[in-house]
This record gives C-alpha cells, sequence and structure tokens, in this order.
C-alpha cells in the first residue's frame, strides 16, 4: 500500500478474507481518527462497532502501536546486518512480519500466531537468512548450452501463494520467484558494495621506474642498407634488469567467510609439542554410565526444528541429571 487512499480497499478485502477462510464474522474494528478508517456505511452494512481513540492518545491503543514497534525494530535488524539499500524496506517488513507470526509467544501459551490460527506446527525448514547470497537455476527454456547455469541473486523473503522463494537478481535489477535456489547465508552481497564518498577523491597510483629504463617509451628506427637486407636480433648491452626480484604481494590472505565452519582434523591428537597432553590427565572411563550418557549429551550439537521438540529435550536433560 502506498498511498493512504489504498486503506478502504485494504480493510474490505481483509475482512472479506477473515469471513470466507476462517468463517467468523468482525465484530469490533479499533483504530485512530484518521479519515482513511472512516467507512461508516460499510461498518453499518456489516454489523461492526468502529472505536476510535482520542485525539492525540496513541496509548488507548497499544496493542497496535507495540505491534508496529516490533515490527518496525525487526525490519531494522534484517536491514543492518544484510546492508540492504532502503528501496528495500517494504520487503524487510513483509519478511520480519512472517518471521513474527512463526515465533512462540507466552501470550498464547508458548505458541506461535501461526500454530494458534491454524492448528498446526508450521514448516521452519526452508527459513532462509534475509539478504543473503543465492543462486537460483536458469530455466532451460531461457539459457543455451555456453550459458552460466544460475544467476546470482539476493534473498528477499517468501510470496504469499507460492512454494518459491522471492529474489532479486543483481545483474538484470529485476524480481522473481524459484524453487530451485543454492543459498550462502553468511554472505551479504550488498555490504561489499560501497557508495564513493566525494570528499575522499580515489588515490593516484604511484609508478616506479628502475634506473636502466626510461620512463617514456622511446621508439628508435634503424635504417636498413641496401646492400645487406638482413637484421640481426638487438641484444641489450646491459642485463642487469633480467636478475631484479620478482615482486612480491603484500596482501593479506585470509579463508573465505563460508568456509568459517570447515574444521580439519588433524591425523594425531595430541601435537608434538605439547609437553603436557589433555589426553594423560581427562578421561570418561571413569564416569558412571548415566554421568557419561549426560556429558555426550551435552557435548553433541544437535539443532531441532521445532518448538516443541527443544522443550522435549529440555525435559529429557532434567530427568537424566535428576536421576
Amino acid at each position: 500500500m502506498k498511498p493512504k487512499s489504498e486503506t478502504p480497499n485494504h480493510i474490505k478485502s481483509f475482512i472479506h478474507l477473515v469471513e470466507t477462510q476462517f468463517g467468523v464474522k468482525v465484530k469490533t474494528l479499533r483504530s485512530d481518527n484518521g479519515k482513511e478508517f472512516m467507512l461508516n456505511d460499510f461498518y453499518n452494512h456489516k454489523g461492526i462497532i468502529h472505536q476510535t481513540s482520542c485525539v492525540q492518545t496513541p496509548q488507548q491503543n497499544n496493542i497496535v502501536e507495540r505491534k508496529h514497534q516490533h515490527i518496525l525494530s525487526m525490519a531494522r535488524a534484517l536491514m543492518f546486518q544484510s546492508n540492504m539499500p532502503k528501496l528495500f524496506w517494504n520487503h524487510a517488513i513483509n519478511h520480519a512480519t512472517f518471521l513474527i507470526n512463526r515465533l512462540p509467544t507466552r501470550y498464547l501459551d508458548h505458541k506461535s500466531p501461526y500454530q494458534a490460527l491454524f492448528q498446526c506446527l508450521p514448516d521452519i525448514n526452508s527459513l532462509k537468512v534475509f539478504g543473503c547470497l543465492s543462486f537460483a537455476t536458469t530455466p532451460n527454456a531461457h539459457r543455451g548450452k555456453p550459458d552460466p547455469r544460475a544467476k546470482k541473486c539476493v534473498h528477499l523473503g517468501y510470496k504469499p501463494g507460492t512454494k518459491g522463494y522471492l529474489l532479486f537478481d543483481i545483474e538484470t535489477k529485476q524480481f522473481f520467484v524459484s524453487r530451485d535456489v543454492y543459498f550462502y547465508e553468511k554472505i551479504f552481497p550488498f555490504t561489499d558494495i560501497q557508495p564513493p564518498d566525494p570528499s575522499n577523491p580515489l588515490p593516484l597510483p604511484s609508478i616506479t621506474f628502475f634506473d636502466n629504463h626510461d620512463p617514456w617509451f622511446q621508439s628508435t628506427e634503424t635504417p636498413v642498407s641496401p646492400t645487406n637486407q638482413t637484421t640481426s636480433p638487438t641484444v641489450s648491452k646491459n642485463s642487469s634488469s633480467s636478475n631484479l626480484p620478482c615482486r612480491k604481494s603484500t596482501r593479506t590472505r585470509k579463508t573465505s567467510d563460508y568456509l568459517q565452519d570447515y574444521h580439519h582434523s588433524l591425523l594425531s591428537s595430541t601435537a608434538p609439542k605439547t609437553k603436557y597432553p589433555i589426553d594423560n590427565y581427562l578421561s570418561y572411563d571413569a564416569l558412571s554410565l548415566k554421568h557419561k550418557c549426560l556429558t555426550l549429551s551435552i557435548s553433541t550439537n544437535i539443532e531441532p526444528h521445532t518448538y516443541e521438540k527443544q522443550l522435549s529435550m529440555i525435559v529429557g536433560n532434567k530427568q537424566l541429571v535428576m536421576s
């Protein structure tokens, strides 16, 4: 919704959606004194009571105001993390709302709004980081044999009514939906794009010349003798320039960000320089069976996919400790 004049159409569409999909009737609508909410004829036809807050008293509509602040705070966090331009703020708002509807809250007995509304657990296996780097497969109809098989894109969330990901093509500047996508959730393309600062001009590169070389290229022409048409290659008298050492790069090398999660295990667990290896003093053999199971379960890294599974893991660990 861009102008406020579209508010009446959205209110009517929302009420019809609730009546069709959930079979309930909207009885009360609470808002401020904005003219875009004054639909008295429509409210009277539907039998809806319209409640308004006092002028300059937003605390009377505190639930809506707090939820607006919650959505905006999460949207700002998403944009700060991915360094997305401000023109994508509407996608950040939609993605923040999508996440909030799938987060458990204590006001709903530790259920998510999605679960309370549809009476089923939301599928969170498809959740991806907002603004991360992604590669979408190019359809066969739009590519030739020498063309690339994927396009470099930015993940913008999910489009309602589809089972695909909403993406932004970096090269063509177009939005599209794709199902076959590969994500790099720790790489953000817009982080590397920094706008030029006009107050700090780019420094000019410095050129270093050797003593035996002329800084300016000089072309010399050797006249050809009419009696001798053959030419012999010219050999430089001073060949000391060929013995100059090669220049080495001073750039600091580091591992790519998406390789930080990979750990290399050495063949020998004890380094040769370790004077007192920890294997000689720490062992699980002296522990009882229950304590050994508890220790191994704590060190095991398991990421639950649902909130109920996380609760069952916590309860299981507490029972194991109490036993």
